[in-house]
């Protein structure tokens, strides 16, 4: 997992998720088969929808949508995000991992 420092404002990053992928009405119906990888960069530091802090990214080759949720922001191999919310066309919002580093390893021990 990554550290305090691990990722920076106009950085490319990668996501992943089996989320959807098209608008085919309800996502629940166009769900992906196939884990999917997308860049996007890096606008700084937000709040997601929850009021917890995130990491926010603009769309680059994709972006996430409903069934994401969960996956991981990955910047040079170490994982600083947890896909929390998104617009679904422009902005993405990830929990930022290394906010929460402390915690985590309280936790988990990793």
């Amino acid at each position: 997992l990554g550290q305090p420092g691990s990722v920076r404002v106009g950085q490319s990053v990668q996501v992943y998720g089996w989320g959807a992928t098209s608008q085919c009405g309800s996502e629940a119906n166009c769900q992906s088969r196939y884990l999917k990888v997308a860049n996007v960069t890096v606008t700084g530091a937000c709040g997601d929808a929850y009021g917890g802090s995130a990491i926010c990214a603009r769309r680059g080759n994709g972006i996430t949508a409903g069934g994401d949720s969960g996956g991981p922001m990955m910047a040079n191999g170490v994982q600083v995000g947890v896909a929390s919310t998104s617009d679904r066309q422009t902005t993405t919002a990830y929990t930022n991992v290394t906010a929460y580093r402390s915690w985590i390893q309280s936790i988990a021990g990793v």
